[in-house]
């Protein structure tokens, strides 16, 4: 009798062993960060030619990020690639800090029109023209951002008065 009664806890306790790791396993992958996603916000820009609309597209990952800037082309009223950045990122409750690796802009054709394709510079392979970008763009290749997340809709302190709606 008491080599059954032996089996029957090892299954038991087996049992137990197999169901805890599958609620262990369930359990991870919905711990998925809020800010992760794609983020689109879309806002006027008034210049010397007149008003466009610009479209800022954050991509979160849980370790980095890209950010593009669209514009919309003034003759034709479609939007292209402007410049963008590429980098890593570090999270501390809900400040979002950015450290920029790689900067980029169109590449323009012969009539000086914007393709839409981003050429992009790394801060290693091609410091030279990551730094003039990034010092006529941003200025500083790190930036923090602190979010707020309401239901489809994240929003930067730094940033006020314009929503990024998640895509």
């Amino acid at each position: 009798m008491k080599p059954k009664f032996y089996l029957t806890i090892l299954k038991t306790f087996s049992l137990v062993l197999i169901v805890s790791f599958i609620f262990y396993s369930c359990k991870k992958d919905s711990t998925t960060p809020p800010y992760v996603g794609t983020w689109a916000a879309t806002y006027p820009v008034t210049d010397s030619l007149g008003t466009y609309y610009e479209r800022e597209i954050y991509v979160f990952a849980e370790n980095s990020f890209t950010e593009t800037i669209q514009e919309t082309n003034q003759n034709t009223n479609q939007w292209f690639n402007y410049y963008g950045t590429k980098g890593d990122i570090s999270v501390t409750g809900k400040i979002i800090t950015l450290n920029i690796t790689d900067i980029g802009v169109t590449t323009f054709t012969a009539t000086n029109q914007p393709t839409g394709v981003i050429s992009y510079y790394n801060e290693i392979t091609s410091p030279v023209e990551f730094q003039t970008y990034l010092s006529g763009l941003y200025g500083s290749k790190t930036g923090s951002l602190t979010y707020s997340i309401s239901g489809k809709y994240m929003n930067f302190v730094e940033i006020p008065n314009r929503p990024y709606v998640k895509q």
